[in-house]
């Protein structure tokens, strides 16, 4: 259950953010979730998870008069498996994680049972529920345990969808989970920056983490640029082949000039040379007349004249 510090910050954010509500996804929410803030603030959807079947189906029957409300029974974590979950004598404490250290500021709770139950990802969970990128979505997760190990498990695609992520877990002073050092840093680099802290129902904490827009924007434009360097080389790489093409096709047509050219002087060679032998053979024609007969024959096809006295 979330506190009214919380949940008016939730409000204050979807009423300033100028889009309309989309989902509430809310992990671990317990017999006693806030449906009724969820309907009025007109989410489209509200998906409820919890570890124990007792409490969905108390939520069946509760929400059954509010349409796109959807009820889970599942025990999320940070892989998909088997693990042992601690049963206690208040369905809001039972965890993964032994709740003994709580005894400390609820001296009457205590473990009644332990299960071994098939536990789904977080990440899986989040890709089941429908959130429209283009409406204001809300995660919350109430687990026990090592949060910043849940959700380092979880894509930042998959959390981008939401523009708010509230996180409840007890402020014991043990590990990164409770320190929150680690969790913000982890939820920084999937783009989340710690907003909001609340205390108030110490030894639980709620911290508010909001979308960083601006990042996601610098990384989109990051990932465009690097793709346009990469069609740029590839672009680089076809130039450089369609110019050795062109170096290639330019060498085989000078190649062809110079034979051309070397074809031209054969044939003018020839050509003085028939008309060499031509003229010789038009002097022996005028010293031998009996000659003229064999020029008609040999020397005049190939040079194309005609015999003088003749037509064609």
């Amino acid at each position: 259950m979330l506190g009214t510090q919380v949940l008016d910050y939730v409000k204050d954010k979807l009423l300033l953010s100028g889009v309309p509500a989309g989902s509430i996804v809310h992990v671990g929410c317990g017999a006693n979730v806030e449906i009724d803030f969820y309907v009025d603030m007109r989410f489209q959807e509200v998906y409820l998870f919890d570890a124990s079947e007792e409490v969905c189906n108390q939520l069946e029957f509760s929400t059954a008069a509010h349409a796109g409300v959807h009820i889970r029974h599942a025990v999320v974590a940070d892989t998909n498996g088997r693990r042992k979950i601690h049963r206690t004598n208040n369905q809001d404490f039972d965890s993964l994680e032994d709740p003994g250290k709580l005894t400390d500021f609820f001296p009457n709770l205590k473990v009644v049972a332990t299960e071994d139950v098939e536990t789904v990802a977080l990440g899986k969970v989040l890709q089941q529920a429908a959130a429209d990128e283009e409406r204001f979505n809300v995660l919350i997760a109430e687990i026990g345990g090592d949060s910043c190990k849940l959700f380092q498990t979880v894509s930042a695609i998959d959390l981008q969808r939401f523009s708010i992520l509230i996180i409840k877990r007890a402020n014991l002073n043990v590990g990164s989970s409770v320190s929150g050092g680690g969790l913000d840093s982890c939820l920084e680099k999937k783009y989340f920056n710690l907003e909001f802290q609340d205390e108030s129902e110490y030894p639980f904490s709620c911290r508010i983490y909001l979308r960083n827009e601006d990042a996601i924007h610098i990384e989109a434009l990051s990932a465009e640029r690097d793709q346009l360097k990469a069609e740029k080389n590839k672009i680089d790489k076809i130039l450089v082949k369609a110019q050795a093409d062109l170096d290639d096709l330019r060498k085989q047509y000078g190649n062809l000039r110079r034979e051309k050219a070397r074809q031209n002087g054969v044939m003018v060679q020839v050509a003085q040379r028939l008309q060499s032998a031509s003229d010789q053979y038009l002097k022996l024609v005028e010293k031998y007349p009996e000659l003229r007969e064999l020029g008609e024959t040999v020397f005049l096809p190939v040079m194309g004249g005609v015999p003088e006295g003749k037509t064609e």
